[in-house]
């Protein structure tokens, strides 16, 4: 498994469904431009922009999501556009662990609310539960995306 779980259960799951179409961004080290999120995800009905942040303790601090801006503007750009934040917090498992698919501007509402400088995995249960994935046959459920 790679040093990011997330990102590879994530791989697996969009490789299993037929009905989308998907590409890993890859970050250029020497490239002038970062890559605005970690997946760009394809099917018949929308793009999405995914950023996948994996939390190895309880506790998300928002500053580590510097995609903010991509993402917003992705999901401005056309109606068709969605740009999600894929933030999991790892227990050793798959079945073990939390993961939210969150829309960037629910995300950012709440952050705004907040008023302070992290969201931790009780939070996230209380108001992010509805973006909370199903695990089915160790992969993400993704049918939200179709």
């Amino acid at each position: 498994m790679v040093k990011q779980h997330l990102e590879q259960y994530l791989s697996t799951s969009l490789k299993a469904n037929n009905d989308l179409w998907y590409m890993k961004l890859q970050v250029m080290p020497l490239a002038y431009h970062p890559t605005p999120a970690d997946f760009i995800v394809l099917s018949q009905r929308h793009n999405y922009l995914i950023e996948c942040k994996e939390c190895k303790n309880d506790m998300f601090a928002f500053d580590r999501l510097t995609q903010e801006h991509d993402l917003t503007t992705f999901y401005k750009k056309f109606v068709c556009n969605k740009s999600y934040v894929m933030l999991m917090f790892w227990k050793g498992r798959l079945n073990t662990s939390s993961t939210f698919l969150i829309p960037i501007l629910a995300y950012l509402r709440y952050k705004k609310s907040a008023k302070k400088k992290s969201i931790n995995l009780n939070e996230c249960n209380k108001y992010f539960m509805v973006y909370k994935v199903i695990i089915e046959n160790n992969m993400f459920n993704l049918n939200i995306l179709l």
